[in-house]
């Protein structure tokens, strides 16, 4: 009897025309289930899982320089990456238009000139919930924009961009390594 956690796909062989059914290997996990894969509760642990699996590596063995090789981002740090290329996407106007708009400082009306005038940093927009108001688009992704250096929120591109970018955010995922 096949394992009632792992997928099973149904498929019809031409030829014969019989169905079979084999097992991906992959996990159904539900929230709240019991059972399930080690630690699947973090999209970290499921990140390092993938990682071990492509290179097959043992639980015990350290997952650091697997990730390196792979040039993968540690979670937040690609939280940040996704949020960050959608601002300069909404700022650039090539995503939807209920995503923005995103005010720039230097756009506000009645004020005085300053030095931050041509930092081209984001108004961050108040929060009314503290739980989940932080995480919304409108406020998540000015402040990442605000930290991110000034050359790079002068791109030319959304290539050069998406380069400067992963570099940064690489150095914070693992700043013992030497880049």
């Amino acid at each position: 009897m096949p394992d009632p956690s792992l997928h099973t796909i149904s498929h019809t062989s031409e030829a014969s025309g019989r169905t079979g059914e084999f097992s991906t290997g992959l996990w159904k996990w539900r929230p709240g289930r019991p059972s399930g894969p080690p630690d699947a509760s973090t999209p970290q642990s499921v990140l390092n899982a993938v990682a071990r699996l492509i290179y097959r590596l043992m639980t015990r063995d350290h997952i650091t320089d697997a990730l390196i090789s792979l040039h993968w981002l540690q979670v937040p740090e690609g939280i940040q990456y996704k949020l960050a290329v959608l601002a300069y996407k909404v700022l650039h106007g090539d995503t939807p238009l209920y995503l923005g708009p995103l005010t720039c400082t230097n756009n506000l009306p009645g004020r005085r000139p300053l030095r931050s005038t041509n930092s081209n940093h984001l108004v961050i927009q108040p929060v009314k919930l503290s739980t989940v108001g932080s995480q919304a688009f409108m406020v998540a992704a000015p402040h990442i924009w605000n930290r991110l250096p000034t050359d790079f929120i002068m791109a030319n591109s959304l290539s050069t961009f998406h380069q400067l970018l992963k570099r940064f955010l690489f150095r914070q995922s693992y700043p013992d390594i030497v880049y």
